[in-house]
């Protein structure tokens, strides 16, 4: 079992969360072979080294909306507007 990597260091490795790895499984995108035991999702290391080899693993831009405020405010006034 030493070939193999559990779902939770697969989705660190891969950088998609546990969900999505059970969901590509399930639609058989990225199948995942059984633990004969317990039945558990595991994944070879060669399935995760086209994940790395590949370079999907990119974060995608940060885009950022913070707006730099033009006039410095002090007072915070809420009105619904309900009439």
């Amino acid at each position: 079992m030493n070939e193999y990597v559990s779902l939770t260091d697969a989705s660190a490795i891969i950088g998609k969360s546990k969900e999505t790895l059970r969901r590509w499984d399930r639609n058989g995108k990225f199948p995942a072979d059984r633990e004969p035991i317990s039945n558990y999702r595991v994944y070879r290391h060669e399935q995760l080294s086209l994940f790395v080899d590949q370079d999907y693993t990119r974060d995608a831009p940060e885009y950022a909306n913070y707006v730099e405020p033009q006039n410095q405010y002090t007072v915070l006034e809420l009105f619904a507007g309900a009439g």
